[in-house]
């Protein structure tokens, strides 16, 4: 759980950065690794909104991040996830994410989410919400805090990973994730844009806030874990290493 005033960074063994907003209640309910490389992670938020920067990943494996309505799968990728006052969305920056509605006896089809777009979804009105599809990202949530900050710290992933290259002179000696730059939330395709400002029907939900409560104060701003176990189950006994980082 991350405190108001306060944000949290995480980065996972293989270089993949997931970042906690503040007042953020989250869990990593699965983390498995296979030759340094992600093969199963599974994020459950409460409350408030995650931002992952997800390396490629092998062949059958899987990065989720799950609310109490909806899943967000990727393959490698750039995106958000909210969920505060019975209100989902999905942002992709990067690539594409699949989502789906939780149900009791099943987990529904998945609708894909293009680079550059929002998937907004309420509890109240999932399914017709889910039917709708995303929607192109507002030039108005382009410009919102939370998101201009992790394209920056996005901007730092990459420049890192680039000097690592250039210092061994071969990418496989990166740890740090090796993103595209986050052009879909800066422009979209005109075609692209088009049709997804017309979908099936008007949507009943808005569009979400993703303002951010948290203020500038000497806080923890990062912690790496690293696992000693190559595989970590619920409920298993693992020795983790930390280090933490505080910034202004």
């Amino acid at each position: 759980r991350v405190e108001s005033e306060s944000r949290a960074s995480i980065t996972l063994f293989d270089g993949s950065v997931l970042r906690l907003d503040a007042n953020t209640n989250a869990r990593i309910e699965k983390l498995e690794f296979h030759n340094g490389k992600i093969k199963s992670v599974l994020i459950k938020l409460n409350n408030g909104q995650v931002w992952s920067n997800v390396t490629p990943l092998d062949k059958g494996a899987d990065y989720e991040v799950e609310t109490p309505t909806i899943i967000a799968a990727v393959r490698g990728t750039i995106f958000n996830v909210l969920y505060k006052a019975s209100l989902n969305s999905v942002l992709v920056a990067r690539d594409s994410v699949g989502v789906g509605l939780i149900q009791v006896s099943r987990v529904s089809e998945f609708k894909i989410v293009p680079e550059g777009s929002i998937f907004v979804i309420s509890d109240k009105n999932q399914e017709q919400d889910f039917q709708n599809g995303p929607r192109p990202i507002s030039n108005e949530l382009k410009q919102d805090e939370w998101v201009k900050f992790n394209m920056a710290e996005d901007k730092k992933v990459l420049a890192n990973s680039q000097e690592t290259i250039q210092a061994t002179g071969s990418p496989q000696t990166s740890a740090s994730p090796t993103p595209t730059s986050t052009s879909g939330i800066q422009s979209r395709e005109p075609e692209a844009t088009q049709k997804l400002d017309n979908p099936i029907s008007p949507s009943p939900t808005p569009m979400p806030s993703l303002t951010s409560s948290y203020t500038s104060n000497p806080k923890l701003t990062k912690l790496i874990l690293t696992p000693k176990e190559t595989t970590v189950k619920r409920l298993d006994l693992v020795h983790l290493s930390l280090m933490g980082f505080y910034e202004d």
